[in-house]
């Protein structure tokens, strides 16, 4: 894997989500490029230095293709819509994954939510 290939996924991926934005609209374009490019893409960085260089452009071009207000809104949607979740959280440079899924509520735990790793 190179740069410069995995530059160009994520521009074609863009690309790609204006021309949904389009003619489908911003859930679609927004559930293509987060929901399930940019996650794909965070994940490849986990494995391949090259994707890693690349993320934070990615993440960058989301940010300036979506207005905050949009991001916060679909993200809300999507949390209220799983019933299982994979949390994706940036700490020093790194994105970690955590799937969590709702527990039945008992009298004996204090927390609905329990980490599957």
């Amino acid at each position: 894997m190179n740069v410069r290939k995995a530059h160009t996924i994520w521009i074609e991926q863009c690309d790609a989500a204006q021309t949904i934005k389009a003619r489908f609209g911003l859930t679609a374009a927004f559930d293509y490029l987060v929901g399930e490019k940019l996650m794909n893409f965070a994940i490849a960085a986990s494995r391949h230095p090259d994707f890693a260089r690349e993320l934070p452009r990615f993440v960058s071009e989301v940010r300036h293709m979506f207005t905050p207000d949009e991001i916060g809104a679909h993200l809300a949607q999507i949390e209220r819509s799983q019933t299982k979740r994979t949390l994706m959280f940036w700490r020093r440079g790194m994105i970690f994954f955590v799937r969590v899924r709702p527990q039945p509520r008992s009298a004996s735990s204090s927390s609905c939510w329990s980490r599957d790793y």
